[in-house]
């Protein structure tokens, strides 16, 4: 035993050796580690090369058009005053009904004495219930007309401005409307609804008046006479 342990211990450094030379001599196991591998960084590809000026991503070039007519001017028309139309109730009047159109016709007659006008113009249409004729002006002067509308050739009657058969130029004065008036309060056949009065000269404005039928309760039509202007000339 004891040369046993000997032994062992003198072939110690032997078999060291041996099991060296052996280990040198054997392949590399998968055991040990790889080789690092350098990874050569990759090239860039070369890219187009950018525009210094952005350019647009398209283009407009509008088409020549056809020239276009001038706007055309507007010349605004004169400016026509209407003739103002016939009225049975003229604006500024002082009217009178029935029973009391006597009385206001006497305080209307020494109103246009007052006033003292001998030259005037005065235009008159008259009125039924089927039309209007006129209008019809006369002139007068120191109680003369001196101005008239012309006789009538055919036999239409109150048709027109000129005077039909039976008409007077007088009938269309303010002296001939006070008559009228008068002849209408006075006559059976006839029934004055109103009368209208100029407030300063005191004129007839209206004469309205109703045609009364014997016998018959139906009123037969009215008559009126309108004054539609009236001018004082020096």
């Amino acid at each position: 035993m004891r040369y046993t342990i000997i032994l062992i211990i003198l072939l110690m450094p032997t078999l060291l050796l041996s099991a060296c030379a052996v280990e040198r001599s054997l392949p590399p196991t998968a055991t040990s580690l790889p080789a690092i591998i350098t990874v050569a960084p990759a090239t860039p590809t070369s890219s187009p090369s950018l525009p210094a000026t952005p350019q647009p991503l398209f283009t407009f070039t509008p088409t020549p058009s056809a020239s276009l007519p001038p706007f055309p001017t507007f010349t605004p028309s004169p400016v026509v005053t209407p003739r103002p139309m016939p009225s049975r109730f003229p604006p500024a009047v002082t009217i009178a009904m029935g029973a009391d159109v006597p009385n206001r016709l006497s305080e209307a007659e020494g109103q246009w004495q007052a006033a003292g006008i001998t030259h005037y113009r005065i235009t008159v249409n008259y009125i039924t219930s089927l039309a209007t004729s006129g209008p019809r002006t006369v002139e007068v002067r120191d109680g003369v007309i001196v101005t008239q509308p012309p006789s009538c050739t055919s036999a239409a009657v109150r048709t027109n401005t000129c005077l039909g058969i039976g008409e007077r130029a007088t009938d269309y004065t303010v002296s001939g409307l006070f008559d009228i008036l008068r002849r209408e309060i006075s006559q059976p056949s006839r029934g004055v609804r109103q009368a209208a009065f100029d407030p300063t000269y005191g004129y007839p404005t209206l004469i309205s008046s109703e045609i009364k039928t014997p016998n018959v309760t139906v009123s037969g039509g009215d008559v009126s006479w309108l004054v539609a202007e009236f001018v004082v000339l020096l």
